[in-house]
């Protein structure tokens, strides 16, 4: 990689108006937190408006099926949100300035992996401006600013299956953030390896598939169970479970990078078309 293809891919990258749909993926969630802040019967904490983005669903399905079907809405909408904002970019350079570089220098491999670190910024910057919500509805709402601790808004938002409250920071910062972040970048460099195979549309519904199927499975080998805070706080006092959360997501971002590599070793770029 050069320092002039990675800075090229960080203006163009990150620099589209697409990224201008980030709040509206957050604004329900963000709601949700803020409708029991104002009830007057809680006190409200910066950290609850940070957790609820990525609550979840409960491992068991059923009962209440509407609840159920506006939480997995809810959800699905958070995550895919930054799928889709990674859907076209690569493809997109591939077919414009890429395959020019590619047959000029014939660093394939460079372009590639230059493209994985955009994938990387910009799941950075969804999060980022998620934290920015957070901050800015916990403001409006009046929120404690005194501790980075969540309180009893977010154990109603994880509907009180587990003391999340009793956690440590660190802890629920792990549960709340860095595994639904590791989780989320996982699925979207899954999605912009597929799009070197199939088209994005394709690329798109089979991660997206991905993620309905972790709705039914309780299960940390099922990538996308990391990005619920909900089961992630149900099951962080078995160690297994964590382990193999964070292996997972680390064993598909490695074989994602794999194949791409493999990939666009051996992809006709003189037969692409603009």
């Amino acid at each position: 990689m050069n320092c002039k293809l990675i800075l090229h891919d960080l203006r163009c990258g990150l620099l589209r108006k697409k990224y201008l749909l980030i709040p509206i993926f957050f604004f329900i969630p963000m709601m949700a937190a803020r409708a029991y802040c104002r009830s007057g019967f809680h006190e409200g904490f910066a950290a609850d408006f940070l957790l609820c983005s990525f609550r979840g669903l409960l491992p068991v399905l059923g009962g209440d099926l509407f609840g159920t079907t506006v939480s997995t809405t809810e959800w699905m909408s958070v995550v895919g949100g930054c799928l889709f904002l990674n859907l076209d970019y690569c493809l997109y350079d591939l077919k414009t300035s890429g395959h020019q570089l590619m047959i000029r220098s014939g660093k394939r491999v460079g372009w590639y992996f230059s493209k994985c670190l955009w994938n990387v910024c910009s799941c950075l910057l969804y999060f980022l401006i998620m934290v920015l919500m957070g901050l800015l509805f916990s403001a409006m709402c009046g929120a404690s600013w005194n501790s980075l601790h969540a309180g009893e808004v977010t154990s109603l938002l994880y509907f009180g299956v587990s003391p999340i409250e009793t956690l440590k920071t660190w802890e629920q910062l792990t549960i709340g953030l860095l595994f639904p972040f590791l989780t989320v970048l996982s699925l979207s460099l899954l999605e912009m390896t597929l799009c070197l195979f199939v088209r994005p549309v394709y690329s798109f519904l089979a991660v997206i598939s991905l993620m309905a199927v972790s709705v039914q499975i309780a299960s940390p080998l099922v990538i996308g169970n990391g990005a619920m805070g909900i089961r992630n706080a149900i099951f962080w006092f078995d160690p297994l479970y964590r382990w193999q959360t964070f292996l997972s997501c680390l064993t598909l971002i490695g074989a994602s990078l794999l194949a791409g590599t493999v990939r666009i070793k051996r992809m006709d770029v003189l037969g692409l078309k603009e």
